[in-house]
């Protein structure tokens, strides 16, 4: 078992109570991955004019057919002295197993028309979160590119072949209505038929309407519509609801969601789980727990059958996070098993944004954590957090990916940066880690956004050494011998140009092995 993270490629565009746990683990005896790194893409240039410009999501999704996943990436750029040269994109790159290659480029930018009506202003404010999900049930993956404090919401169908169909949509049905700036959105079969619906938070401030939004469609994607599913027996009015989770907490093999809140009459932090959908009555049941502190992020890891555990940030200053673990009785309830505390901090009342995957090999899901702002000299805003099942603790490290020269400005919007991805881009069973940066823009200095890719492996190990070196070389150059892993390109063919190329550039990888 490979128990480590090599190489880094970048492209460019119950009530309270908690322990403390320890942070610091080494005598748990958990396997800590390595980072090393790195080589670089290079995005569409931005003109030194542009004044604002981010990376608004990074997921990992399937293109094509080819067996690896690939990226879809939403970001802006805003140009003060030509606001018609705004650009709103969603780059496309093909994952070809040794790194990406971007193939096309979806607009998003309408522009507003002067004088009114301002009847087509989609994303005129910039895009925000990217979320993958089959919703018109053909078999492939569409994406849903929700908005930054705007009244539409993009729909990207995907026709196969690398063709796709963008329909957008009105959120409150029409122009205007209230805008949204959802901090967080996620995709699963509510209502059992076949098909993915689009759930988003709402009511990321008190203006906002709602908590929650569902979006369905029985027919094709373009009759994509909002539903009115909700939770209201036993719920409470919430407001700044931030973070979102899907799993099957109620242990009934359906997916439900928790979303992290203030209640807004009693003014304490909350998380409010909606669970066993109810499609006649259009309504969720409501189970609430009492943290002793608010998050900005949620995730739901599923170890066991009988229902997922919770797992939650420190909003305040992203420091610690706190385990929530079901209690697998028959009726929904969650108990605290304390904080792992030591995570780097500093994202003050940001908080993180966490992934669950298993990181290092060994059969159990570990959290990947990522500080929302951090600057360029703060070398630990990805962390490790590797789960050990015996003692319901966690070990961090935050020496594996060493994130030195990355950065993400105070200027960033709600919750900004959300990017990160903990999927397996290379089809070698072992999760990659993705984050999107966003570098201080200056003016006269070129605006920098940046994608972060650290592989799980040497991408170039053709015979499962765990290194590369003259044994690949010599596979590679007797055309593979029977190892389809040389086709480094994922091309169909060893050649000995670019798979040549891509071998000697990862020359000398060293995975490090327990």
């Amino acid at each position: 078992m490979l128990a480590v993270l090599v190489a880094c490629l970048l492209v460019a565009p119950g009530a309270g109570g908690e322990a403390d746990l320890p942070g610091n683990g080494g005598e748990l005896g958990v396997e800590l991955p390595v980072m090393l790194c790195c080589s670089t893409l290079a995005p569409a240039d931005l003109p030194l004019s542009v004044n604002e410009a981010a990376i608004t999501d990074v997921e990992a999704f399937a293109f094509d057919d080819d067996g690896l996943l690939d990226l879809a990436v939403a970001w802006y750029a805003n140009d003060p002295a030509t606001p018609m040269l705004r650009r709103r994109f969603l780059t496309i790159y093909r994952g070809i197993g040794s790194g990406f290659d971007e193939v096309i480029q979806i607009d998003l930018y309408r522009p507003s028309t002067f004088p009114f009506p301002l009847d087509d202003s989609v994303f005129d404010n910039g895009s925000g979160e990217v979320v993958v999900g089959d919703y018109d049930g053909d078999g492939d993956q569409d994406l849903a590119v929700l908005p930054y404090f705007s009244a539409e919401i993009w729909f990207i169908e995907n026709l196969g072949d690398g063709a796709y169909a963008p329909h957008y949509k009105y959120i409150f049905g029409q122009f205007g209505g209230g805008f949204l700036t959802p901090p967080e959105g996620a995709a699963a079969d509510f209502d059992g038929d076949g098909r993915d619906d689009l759930v988003y938070v709402a009511n990321p401030t008190p203006d906002a309407s709602g908590q929650l939004h569902f979006w369905k469609t029985a027919g094709p994607l373009s009759a994509m519509a909002r539903v009115n599913w909700q939770g209201f027996e036993g719920g409470v009015p919430t407001t700044d609801t931030l973070g979102l989770a899907v799993g099957d907490f109620d242990g009934d093999s359906r997916p439900d969601v928790a979303f992290t809140a203030r209640e807004q009459i009693a003014e304490v932090p909350v998380i409010v789980i909606w669970h066993g959908l109810d499609t006649t009555a259009q309504e969720f049941a409501v189970h609430l727990v009492y943290p002793t502190h608010y998050s900005a992020d949620i995730v739901a890891v599923q170890r066991r059958a009988c229902g997922a555990d919770l797992i939650a940030d420190d909003r305040a200053n992203g420091r610690f996070v706190t385990l929530w673990t079901n209690n697998c009785t028959g009726s929904l309830g969650f108990t605290s098993q304390g904080r792992t505390i030591g995570l780097a901090g500093g994202a003050n009342d940001f908080g993180l944004v966490l992934q669950a995957a298993d990181v290092n090999g060994d059969g159990r899901l570990d959290v990947v954590a990522r500080q929302r702002r951090a600057t360029a000299e703060e070398s630990d805003q990805v962390e490790l957090l590797l789960w050990n099942g015996v003692d319901r603790e966690f070990v961090i490290d935050s020496e594996a990916i060493n994130t030195g020269g990355y950065e993400n400005f105070a200027g960033n919007q709600i919750l900004r940066p959300r990017n990160l991805v903990v999927a397996d881009l290379h089809g070698d069973s072992r999760p990659e880690i993705v984050s999107g940066f966003v570098g201080i823009i200056q003016p006269g200095t070129e605006p920098r956004l940046e994608i972060a890719v650290w592989n799980n492996g040497c991408m170039a190990d053709i015979d499962g050494s765990g290194s590369v070196g003259l044994s690949d070389l010599s596979i590679l150059l007797d055309g593979g011998m029977g190892f389809p892993t040389a086709d480094l390109n994922r091309d169909g063919v060893v050649d000995y140009l670019s798979d040549l190329a891509l071998l000697l550039a990862d020359w000398g990888c060293q995975e490090v092995r327990p």
